[in-house]
């Protein structure tokens, strides 16, 4: 199912979106998206250097966290700037980006693959990341 089919959905399931400007309604159905709109609404628009936050706050800090330390940065500018400067070794920081995989030596790769955000209709705004063979 789309994420149009399942806004759709929701609209028919009786959802409130009118308060959602960039849904466009024609007869107690979505007519259209404004995906700019959808995209700002959807996001959660960190600024850098959110993702490594120099609080060590944001959970993917905690994604590179080890036995002894729950949060660790894994960047040189959060290591360097933040107020703890632990920081994640280079292999394991290496080990979560699957582009340092796609097309070594030794690495199998699907021929056509591709990553995509599917809005949750449950959650309203919430995206979840899918990756994908296709």
């Amino acid at each position: 199912m789309s994420w149009q089919d399942k806004r759709r959905t929701a609209a028919a399931a009786g959802a409130d979106l009118s308060g959602l400007g960039w849904v466009k309604m024609e007869g107690g159905a979505v007519a259209d998206i404004e995906f700019g709109g959808y995209a700002a609404y959807a996001t959660r628009m960190k600024t850098p250097p959110a993702f490594d936050g120099l609080g060590l706050r944001s959970p993917e800090n905690n994604l590179f966290g080890s036995p002894t330390a729950d949060n660790r940065h894994f960047t040189r500018y959060g290591a360097e700037n933040g107020a703890d400067h632990s920081r994640a070794e280079a292999e394991v920081v290496k080990m979560m980006n699957p582009m340092e995989y796609i097309g070594a030596k030794g690495v199998t790769t699907a021929p056509h693959w591709c990553f995509w955000p599917v809005p949750d209709v449950h959650s309203w705004g919430r995206m979840t990341v899918r990756f994908g063979h296709i």
